[in-house]
């Protein structure tokens, strides 16, 4: 309702950019036990997920309806290319910081 009032989805995806951060750090420092596991992957899986839900109305009003779908696929697909070494990243920050911490430092990226 917040962003129906302001007439423009930028409220939401500063939610959607803020929610999966805050989540992911969350769980990683809380997750102990395995039963923490049922209530809350389906919390991080909602908040990450969150982010794709906002690009299909963000992305279109960016692009002229001529050049829309060729927008919205480059945007799209760059934070791809770009986030294939974060594996690799986060292996390294693993060996220099525990998992959690580089897990968490990752998640502010």
């Amino acid at each position: 309702m917040l962003c129906l009032g302001l007439g423009q989805p930028t409220p939401s995806i500063l939610i959607f950019l803020v929610l999966p951060m805050v989540a992911t750090i969350f769980v990683f420092i809380s997750l102990n036990s395995a039963s923490d596991a049922y209530w809350m992957l389906p919390m991080i899986g909602f908040a990450q997920l969150s982010l794709f839900a906002g690009y299909s109305f963000y992305f279109p009003e960016l692009f002229p309806t001529r050049l829309r779908g060729t927008g919205v696929g480059f945007c799209y697909n760059t934070v791809r290319y770009l986030a294939a070494p974060a594996p690799i990243l986060l292996a390294y920050l693993s060996t220099t910081l525990s998992f959690r911490e580089g897990a968490s430092l990752m998640a502010c990226v």
